[in-house]
């Protein structure tokens, strides 16, 4: 668990951690980067044997996984994040199915959001079959880094996170592994992933969505191209869908101000530059009316 920055839901984040129901021996490794004095204040509030803290030399949320990836005694790795909750038998179930499983070098699941204040506010689907997910991962990322539990070994055989794929980095390491095996996703929800004003600020999800361009090009010419050079017109598309990314994001800033026409008319731009943008702004509307439609089911490990 890499911990940047203050902790408005550190405490949470660890108490789903050391409280997961695990009967085999496990590690709990915090990696400290740029810690404030309010989120050491509550590191300071856990001292338990099975808990180790590390410190990233470098900056950078690349190098911060790659600390505790290195630090790691064992074969499993799972990666939590300080403001999302992990579900009692998220742990359990992951590492029994990377067991069952040798052919699988990574697994994921699915993901329940909820708000500021623990609240439900929608579910975020994966596919969960390997063959589907290897499919969809030739034009976006198919799994949730929060939710994924990997093979260190393979992990550490492609070289770790790249720091210079950031915020993206966790795609380009999905991208590598799967040279040397498949990636699944559990059907059953392993996390809740918070949503709130803390979180990563417009500019950098224009910056992510750039750099996913960049994954995807460099493995593309990686695989396809003895000269790394690209041509003016591979450099031209790569601006096209960096700018048709921008404007999904724009499209989602205007949703949020309840301005819906400049929505609107963002996702016709975006459209134009990239379909496929239609498809995925068409199942994310089909995937909220969902889940506003669906029951919830209160459970004892829902926050109220």
């Amino acid at each position: 668990m890499p911990v940047n920055g203050s902790g408005p839901f550190l405490e949470t984040a660890i108490q789903s951690v050391i409280t997961q129901d695990v009967q085999q021996p496990y590690e709990f490794i915090v990696v400290l980067d740029k810690v404030l004095p309010d989120a050491a204040e509550i590191l300071e509030k856990f001292s338990l044997a099975n808990i180790k803290y590390v410190e990233s030399r470098l900056n950078g949320v690349a190098h911060a996984h790659n600390a505790g990836l290195e630090a790691a005694a064992f074969d499993l790795v799972a990666i939590a994040h300080s403001d999302d909750i992990s579900l009692p038998d998220r742990f359990t179930k992951q590492a029994k199915y990377l067991r069952e499983n040798p052919n699988i070098v990574c697994v994921g699941g699915q993901m329940r959001l909820i708000d500021e204040n623990g609240i439900t506010i929608g579910l975020a689907p994966y596919l969960s079959q390997p063959k589907q997910v290897k499919k969809a991962f030739r034009h976006k990322s198919a799994l949730a880094h929060p939710a994924a539990m990997y093979r260190r070994d393979v992990a550490l055989k492609v070289g770790g996170y790249r720091q210079k794929y950031a915020p993206a980095e966790d795609l380009d390491l999905w991208l590598r592994m799967l040279d040397f095996g498949e990636i699944g996703n559990l059907p059953s929800e392993v996390i809740k992933y918070r949503i709130h004003s803390h979180q990563t600020s417009r500019e950098n999800l224009t910056k992510q969505s750039l750099a996913k361009v960049n994954v995807y090009w460099d493995k593309r010419r990686g695989l396809n191209e003895k000269n790394h050079k690209l041509s003016c017109w591979q450099n031209f598309r790569i601006k096209v869908m960096a700018t048709s990314e921008s404007y999904i994001v724009k499209s989602v800033d205007e949703v949020r101000a309840k301005r819906l026409g400049r929505a609107i008319y963002f996702v016709i731009l975006s459209t134009v530059l990239n379909p496929l943008n239609m498809w995925r702004t068409v199942g994310s509307f089909l995937t909220v009316r969902i889940t506003r439609n669906r029951p919830m089911i209160r459970s004892s490990w829902r926050r109220s």
